[in-house]
């Protein structure tokens, strides 16, 4: 989310909005860092918990202080990822997007929200057919509003083979290496410039 707000601001070039809220900005920054480090205490049994990061509850959470005060024009909404990993049900992360959706259009009814998806991460490949479920559920609920968008952006990490690309990944196979958001970038920014078109 923080990277989205950061891609809003370079296309934009809204300094006087950012300035308007900075202070909320940074609020938000400090309440990840919280969420975030819930998930790195131990269990009772003394090991790790399962998932390190935001789930889809969790930005449900954060609608009401995080994004409504903000009145955004867009918003880029990525999550789910965790939610695959702790075997939450494709239907079960599809519904907390559309909720999301149904809240920020309760209160900003002009308010464009894109989605990028889930990506088929090399850790999460025994969950690939939960990944592209999901994706399938949040695409098809995205052609039902005007207001909503949905980005394909496995194609940055994937070969034209349809092998991932395991260079552009971390040890973890999960996360990515800087350059990676290049690619990401590439597909998400020519979406972003059309929808930013169709608000100013």
């Amino acid at each position: 989310h923080l990277w989205a707000l950061g891609e809003y601001v370079q296309l934009a070039r809204d300094d006087d909005w950012f300035k308007s809220v900075a202070d909320k900005t940074a609020g938000l920054c400090r309440w990840v860092m919280a969420q975030l480090a819930k998930t790195r205490k131990l269990k009772s049994d003394g090991q790790k918990m399962r998932e390190y990061g935001l789930m889809t509850p969790g930005v449900l959470a954060m609608v009401d202080r995080a994004v409504l005060p903000l009145h955004p024009r867009v918003v880029v909404y990525y999550c789910g990822s965790n939610d695959i990993n702790a075997d939450e049900k494709p239907a079960a992360i599809a519904g907390h997007f559309r909720e999301f959706v149904e809240r920020v259009h309760q209160k900003l009814p002009k308010t464009k929200i894109v989605y990028a998806s889930i990506l088929r991460a090399p850790q999460k490949e025994k969950a690939w057919k939960e990944v592209n479920e999901t994706n399938k559920l949040v695409s098809d609920y995205c052609k039902t509003d005007p207001r909503l968008t949905y980005v394909d952006i496995n194609g940055a990490v994937f070969e034209a083979n349809g092998k991932p690309r395991e260079d552009l990944y971390l040890e973890d196979k999960l996360h990515y290496k800087p350059v990676t958001y290049f690619g990401f970038t590439s597909i998400l920014r020519p979406v972003l410039f059309q929808v930013w078109e169709s608000v100013k």
